[in-house]
């Protein structure tokens, strides 16, 4: 994938708490009570496989075995080796775990997330080449008890049918772990509007908890050519520290997605967490592709602490797009994210960091948005945030930049009103075409601006009157004008300001992603438009090296002076307790020095 981000911590990487495979023969807890059954690519299904010295040679003779145990809670140690088996079935309360060494029957400490070393792969790969919705299937009312853990689980190859790596139903609950899992390479016709291949799909009522999973979706055709992880459960799935990215596939029809990294189809009952998501693997998608995408009617749920990308796009007419939100009706967050609109590198093209087209709310707080990068191109463009159809969307204590092409920082549609602006960062990239606010109207769209910072842009905001023509404001009063209401205590970064503006802030050089972002983030602001450091790369990028875009203290004063907490933001996008006497415009706090006075 190409985020080059901070790996998420986990409760069940480098080894995990399932390391020591919780009892068995290699010296961790004890057994849990049923049989601990052995499975070997040199074993044989004609005993119990019961002794390590005597396994099993398939998964499924092993699971049949566990589920006739008459005690309960038994476990299956699945050793090193490919188990060329269809469909596998855990549909009763069991420990699966894989990883194992054949000879000694103990695992290596860095056998799963987040970086697996591969030494004992246990590998399950359905050779069937007809449609399946997984190659491992979780179903009935499977307790949390049940773990399926260190495994590369792979969705079967070439059909004329959907394909899928794990498929987790009914009322299942289980825990999927250290799992290394990828969807197939599915063919759906165009008709049955249904996708290529899926690395996980989770439906009905079922409630598995995904943790420490490495998750592809693929190389399927189909509407959706492929996606990571679908999730379209009422069960209330976990989803957390985990990575996870759309794979390759290819959209058959005109205009449609190729990939897809998280596709959310059912509210959350729980916030998805600490994830690294990205919309297509390094190769790129000829249709748009999506980090993640929460769409259905409506549909609530909260998104926290994630790095997501909208990936690599090869197509001259499609766009590449971090986070979508298509729910009437429904209330989506964003909070503390790093988020990356993604890359298009032909022709006519788009990306976006967040596009709203529709909801019943929407908040974005303490998040780091980047629009994209594209050719300059002419129609090519690039937005931080795109509104369409929700009533009074907050945007407050983030900081949005355009991104590398023609575009705006916030975008603002038919359908939007009340927009709450609010202790923002919206800035634009070297470009004569680029906008903090641009808005499908004059009047009406923005309820409140409010300890908001303006810069590097071509105009603060531009409009369309009622005849088609634009109006453009390049400095705050005329933005109070363009919005009929009155703005209160923003900034405006300008090269020079005008004489008398005491809401201006001089930075030379703006614009110009060359000499004015730095003046505002640090020196290193580099070639890719601080992409490395917005996703924490250990090089010295844009600002502190591991927390990109962080304000530096040779900032002019003005641009660290914020309002008071709005909504209960009290800590930064990195968990830093904001300072109540020197609060702070965008997602990063800005420090306890210099001493600065709110204006």
């Amino acid at each position: 994938m190409t985020v080059d981000g901070p790996t998420p911590e986990t409760g069940g990487g480098e080894g995990g708490p399932e390391a020591s495979g919780e009892g068995g023969a290699d010296g961790g807890d004890a057994p849990t009570g049923g049989a601990v059954i052995y499975v070997s690519p040199t074993g044989n299904d004609t005993g119990m496989g019961l002794d390590p010295a005597h396994p099993k040679l398939t998964v499924t003779s092993a699971l049949a075995e566990a589920k006739a145990d008459p005690l309960p809670r038994p476990e299956v140690h699945v050793c090193k080796g490919t188990y060329a088996e269809d469909s596998i079935l855990v549909d009763f309360d069991v420990k699966l775990y894989g990883a194992y060494d054949c000879a000694t029957w103990q695992r290596t400490s860095t056998y799963g997330y987040p970086h697996p070393d591969g030494v004992d792969a246990t590998i399950l790969a359905s050779p069937d080449t007809t449609a399946q919705e997984g190659s491992l299937v979780v179903s009935s009312a499977v307790s949390s008890f049940t773990v399926v853990d260190g495994f590369s689980i792979v969705g079967p190859p070439t059909t004329t049918g959907h394909t899928g790596g794990v498929h987790v139903t009914d009322t299942a609950s289980p825990t999927l772990s250290n799992d290394v899992i990828e969807g197939g390479a599915g063919q759906v016709a165009a008709s049955t509007a249904a996708t290529g291949s899926v690395g996980i799909v989770v439906d009905m009522q079922a409630a598995p908890q995904i943790e420490g999973c490495i998750v592809t979706g693929g190389s399927g055709h189909g509407t959706v050519g492929s996606t990571g992880i679908v999730l379209d459960s009422t069960g209330g799935v976990s989803l957390h520290d985990s990575i996870v990215t759309g794979g390759t596939g290819l959209t058959t029809v005109a205009s449609g997605t190729s990939t897809i990294g998280v596709d959310v189809r059912t509210s959350l009952t729980t916030p998805l967490s600490a994830l690294i998501v990205d919309g297509t693997d390094v190769t790129g998608a000829s249709g748009q592709s999506v980090g993640l995408r929460i769409a259905g009617t409506g549909v609530a749920g909260s998104v926290a602490g994630c790095y997501i990308e909208g990936g690599l796009g090869l197509d001259t007419t499609q766009s590449s797009i971090a986070v979508v939100v298509d729910t009437p009706g429904g209330g989506i967050s964003l909070n503390g994210d790093h988020l990356y609109g993604g890359e298009r590198t032909l022709g006519l093209q788009q990306t976006i960091g967040v596009l709203v087209v529709a909801a019943g709310s929407f908040t974005m707080e303490d998040t780091l948005v980047h629009g994209g990068t594209v050719q300059n191109a002419t129609g090519a463009f690039t937005v931080g945030v795109d509104l369409s159809a929700v009533a009074a969307p907050v945007v407050a204590f983030d900081t949005v930049y355009t991104g590398t092409g023609p575009g705006t920082a916030v975008a603002l549609n038919a359908g939007v009103t009340g927009t709450v602006l609010r202790d923002d960062l919206l800035l634009g990239g070297d470009n004569a075409a680029s906008y903090g606010v641009a808005a499908v109207q004059c009047s009406g769209l923005i309820g409140s601006l409010d300890h908001t910072a303006l810069g590097n842009l071509a105009a603060l905001y531009t409009c369309s009157n009622s005849g088609g023509t634009a109006t453009n404001a390049s400095n705050l009063t005329e933005l109070a004008l363009a919005l009929g209401s009155a703005e209160s205590k923003n900034v405006d970064i300008q090269a020079t300001c005008i004489t008398g503006d005491a809401s201006c802030a001089t930075f030379m050089g703006c614009p110009g992603v060359s000499s004015c972002l730095p003046g505002i983030f640090g020196m290193t602001w580099s070639s890719d438009d601080g992409v490395s450091a917005l996703f924490g790369s250990t090089s010295a990028d844009a600002g502190a090296s591991v927390q990109g875009w962080t304000l530096v203290p040779g900032a002019a004063c003005s641009i660290a002076t914020g309002g008071t907490t709005y909504g209960g933001v009290t800590t930064d996008v990195y968990g830093n307790k904001r300072n109540a006497a020197t609060p702070t415009m965008g997602a990063v706090e800005y420090g306890p020095t210099p001493k600065c006075t709110p204006n």
